[in-house]
């Protein structure tokens, strides 16, 4: 069946005359652009060029006696037949192929065959805009906002083609592009730094650039440029436009981490209750030097208007030591008066408790009982003092975290009882005043 289907094409174009395929062909010694004209204008193709002297046009047919013409504004008014001296002829078999050479600017240049195809050709080294300068528009009340809107003043023609054979003979225009390119800076949170970010955004026929957002806005004293895209991609010498600009936003991230006892650190679990004293500390980044005030605010979430503590230094440490709901927030500014607030850090400190054991095995079976520690949550004060039974002290400490391995003077005390007295206050103010015996048991 797919023979069939393939033999059947071969005949149909074995039947159809070459021209219903043949195009206009551009070649060019420099470079081009192709634009797809509006569907309606009977056009082909349109080609921009760099250079029209190195450029010609190609038609191929079966036909020996093609005629070619080229029109400005209306082929059916202002058509001319190419000369002959301007088209060179090769045949080869039963086609022959047709050359076209010095090409003019703003021009359809159109192959008169058993049907009709036309392309429209532009010299845009003839049609080069300007970008005389740039300004940013803006009020002192709009300094802060997180847009900048950049007005390009710049000098152009219309840069245009005409339809080929229909009754609307009103030229189309065709739309440059600009380009806009900065530098900015972008977080990453990976090495916890900013690194520089060039910005580059493409606009048509625009006379200004929205930009927008914090991850557009410049955080970091840049120049703005603008140029024409056509003449870049061309080969012309770019004429870019520059504006300075001394940035003003700000953006900023908080790093929050646990400290323990021993000077470690951690990540802060912020999904479950914690235990007080919690120990925070907080690192501040942002988009420095533009960013050059750091401020930290904590609060009780029962009161979001007065914080319980405010900092100014880039990093700073805080123990939480009381029960209850916080939230952590940075805000950061430029000396220009802009400020960036984080997200805020949300924490939950735990109620207190404290669970006291009555007996322990020093020495006996090493890892298994064998010392004297309280069970607590959230205690953040704490003092526990040990007697033998006739009230001499043999033991003090106080840190709840530690304990007493049974030992006075650096030996394992005798088995019996032995007497406590604790005092603590847990992170919601409640008091405890504890006392009691410890059993010390050994089996040898």
């Amino acid at each position: 069946m797919q023979s069939i289907k393939n033999l059947l094409v071969a005949i149909i174009f074995s039947i159809l005359p070459l021209s219903a395929f043949s195009q206009l062909s551009v070649s060019s010694g420099g470079k081009m652009e192709a634009i797809t004209p509006e569907a309606n204008s009977g056009l082909d193709n349109v080609y921009i060029l760099n250079n029209l002297t190195t450029t010609t046009i190609s038609y191929t047919s079966t036909n020996a006696a093609v005629k070619f013409y080229k029109y400005t504004h209306n082929y059916d008014t202002d058509r001319v037949e190419i000369p002959s001296g301007d088209i060179s002829v090769q045949s080869s078999g039963s086609s022959t192929t047709y050359t076209i050479s010095n090409l003019e600017d703003s021009k359809g240049y159109v192959a008169d065959d058993n049907d009709q195809k036309a392309i429209w050709i532009i010299d845009y080294g003839l049609h080069l805009p300007t970008i005389n300068s740039l300004s940013i528009e803006e009020t002192s009340e709009e300094r802060c906002n997180i847009a900048i809107k950049l007005l390009v003043n710049k000098s152009e023609d219309n840069l245009q083609y005409y339809r080929f054979k229909k009754s609307n003979t009103a030229p189309i225009g065709i739309a440059r592009s600009y380009k806009l390119e900065y530098m900015t800076l972008a977080w990453k949170e990976s090495n916890l730094s900013y690194e520089e970010k060039l910005i580059g955004k493409i606009e048509k026929t625009h006379d200004s650039f929205i930009i927008s957002g914090l991850s557009n806005l410049p955080l970091k004293d840049t120049n703005f440029s603008v140029w024409d895209v056509l003449t870049e991609k061309l080969g012309f010498t770019v004429q870019k436009a520059t504006l300075e600009y001394k940035a003003v936003a700000v953006e900023g991230h908080v790093i929050a981490k646990q400290e323990n006892d021993d000077g470690t650190e951690e990540a802060l679990n912020t999904s479950e209750r914690i235990s007080a004293p919690l120990k925070v500390k907080l690192y501040g980044y942002a988009n420095e030097p533009t960013a050059a005030l750091y401020n930290w605010y904590i609060y009780n979430s029962n009161d979001k208007v007065n914080y319980i503590a405010n900092f100014s230094d880039k990093n700073t440490t805080y123990t939480f030591n009381q029960f209850g709901s916080f939230f952590i927030r940075l805000e950061v500014s430029s000396i220009g008066g802009c400020t960036y607030t984080t997200e805020d850090i949300t924490l939950q400190i735990a109620e207190s408790s404290l669970e006291i054991p009555n007996w322990f095995s020093p020495g006996d079976s090493p890892g298994i009982n064998d010392e004297f520690k309280v069970k607590h949550e959230s205690i953040v004060e704490f003092k526990c003092v040990i007697f033998n039974r006739w009230g001499n002290k043999v033991y003090e400490f106080s840190d709840p975290n530690e304990g007493w391995d049974g030992k006075y003077k650096g030996k394992y005390v005798n088995p019996g009882v032995y007497f406590y007295k604790i005092s603590a206050r847990g992170s919601d103010g409640i008091r405890y005043n504890k006392q009691g015996d410890i059993n010390i048991t050994r089996s040898k």
